[in-house]
């Protein structure tokens, strides 16, 4: 076998391990507070949290007590679906591509700090995919998300993805 051939095969050995990796470690919860660095996935939901009002207005999901499920709850409410990165992809001219979950036909909004990135609106899956229209300038940025149900509440994002765009060479 010749070298390539080798390195062919050593990546997809890499690669299956990875994604055998992936579905064993994906019932993991996250870290309050931790910054997911872009390329690693979170769950969509997390329903252990206990509910919790910012001053902003901006609530976290809430769960049923153990042994009820959320629709059997004091007023039949589902668990509010929190937003959640599932995609982040940069190229080096700073070109990205943005996609994630959140409940279905919510308005999510991607953030940097306080800047408004963009908004889009999940789909009937809640699917949702957002590609600026300008390239970020170069440098590391923590990205946010935060997504307006139907009822109108805001429901944050526990957990942040860290976009790192390189400095342009020089010629």
């Amino acid at each position: 076998m010749s070298r390539p051939a080798y390195l062919a095969l050593a990546g997809v050995v890499i690669a299956v391990i990875a994604i055998a990796l992936n579905f064993l470690v994906d019932g993991e919860k996250p870290v309050d507070g931790e910054p997911v660095v872009a390329g690693q996935s979170g769950s969509a939901t997390s329903p252990s949290a206990p509910a919790a009002e910012k001053p902003d207005g901006v609530s976290t999901p809430t769960a049923a007590p153990p042994g009820q499920s959320a629709e059997d709850g004091p007023a039949n409410k589902a668990v509010p679906i929190q937003p959640s990165f599932d995609v982040v992809r940069v190229n080096p001219q700073g070109d990205v591509v943005i996609a994630g979950r959140a409940a279905p036909n919510a308005e999510v909004t991607i953030r940097q700090g306080d800047t408004v990135l963009g908004t889009v609106r999940a789909d009937d899956r809640g699917e949702w995919v957002f590609v600026p229209k300008t390239p970020l300038s170069p440098g590391s940025r923590e990205l946010s998300l935060s997504a307006r149900g139907a009822g109108g509440t805001i429901i944050a994002s526990k957990r942040n993805v860290v976009v790192v765009v390189p400095e342009k060479g020089k010629d």
